[in-house]
């Protein structure tokens, strides 16, 4: 089958037009004549998303997504630097995602490494992973305590906002 994904960006209706697919049923390695299928367009009422309610930081992420945060290395001198990858897997337009806000961020600096996405669908529901990466570099010796990032989104299947947070990630910064 070929599946086509829309993701809206204002609420209305939504028309989404008639493709157009030439095909043959010709056999024996031959092509037969060619014939036309096209289907009827298709009208979608997009509803809005509600705004009361929504949590400090939400960027317009529709879906339902779950995320995590590592780093690669949890030891370092002051002015080195560790790669700090984040990932937001779930349903949605992972494509289209805002990067999280990180929180608590006295004793480093951030500075952005990157981003990519993967979208694959399952079910019929479109969704994947998308990794968004910082480069961590630590400005003083001692312990220092980095996140949670926070994650808001609008869950279309309860109608209502959720924000998830990753677990906070301590350094050691030695020297």
């Amino acid at each position: 089958p070929f599946v086509q994904a829309f993701f809206p960006l204002r609420p209305g209706t939504l028309e989404i037009p008639s493709a157009t697919l030439l095909y043959s049923l010709g056999g024996g390695g031959r092509l037969g004549p060619l014939d036309t299928l096209r289907p009827e367009p298709v009208s979608v009422e997009v509803l809005p998303i509600p705004t009361g309610g929504a949590p400090p930081g939400w960027d317009g992420a529709v879906g339902r997504f779950d995320v995590d945060v590592t780093i690669d290395r949890a030891v370092l001198a002051p002015g080195a630097t560790a790669l700090l990858p984040l990932v937001v897997r779930g349903a949605g337009n992972v494509e289209g995602l805002a990067s999280p806000r990180p929180t608590n961020l006295l004793g480093v600096v951030l500075r952005p490494a990157g981003e990519r996405a993967v979208v694959e669908v399952r079910d019929g529901v479109v969704g994947g992973v998308k990794v968004f990466q910082w480069f961590v570099t630590l400005t003083d010796p001692g312990r220092v305590s980095l996140g949670p990032f926070l994650f808001s989104y609008f869950d279309p299947w309860v109608g209502g906002f959720e924000t998830r947070a990753t677990q906070e990630l301590v350094l050691e910064g030695i020297g």
